[in-house]
C-alpha cells in the first residue's frame, strides 16, 4: 500500500500523462480507503478542468519584451539566487 504522500504525488502527476498500470492500480487501491486522498483529488481535478477552461490570453507587450530581453541576454534570472552568499552555519544577527 502506498503512503498518503505517494499518492498525491501520483495525483498530481497523473494531471501530466497517464500513469503507468502499476501506478494506476496503487494509487486506485489507496483511494478506495482514503477519504483524504479521494478529497485531495476530486479537489485536483476539479481544479485541472476550471484550469483547462479558462481562456487562453496573451502576454502583455511588455512582460513579452521583457521575457525577451532576459532570454537575448542569455543570463537565467535564477541566477541571481545563486549569486547570494548565504552562510547558514552563522546564526542571523539579533534584529534587536
Amino acid at each position: 500500500m502506498i503512503s498518503h504522500a505517494q499518492a498525491q504525488a501520483l495525483i498530481s502527476a497523473r494531471l501530466d500523462a497517464p500513469l503507468d498500470p502499476v501506478a494506476q492500480r496503487e494509487l486506485h487501491a489507496h483511494l478506495a480507503g482514503c477519504a483524504d486522498c479521494l478529497a485531495f483529488a476530486t479537489q485536483i481535478e476539479h481544479m485541472g478542468r476550471d484550469l483547462r477552461a479558462m481562456p487562453l490570453l496573451p502576454a502583455s507587450p511588455t512582460v513579452s519584451r521583457v521575457v525577451l530581453e532576459r532570454i537575448n541576454t542569455g543570463r537565467s534570472p535564477w541566477v541571481r539566487f545563486g549569486e547570494q552568499q548565504i552562510d547558514f552555519r552563522r546564526p542571523a544577527a539579533d534584529p534587536l
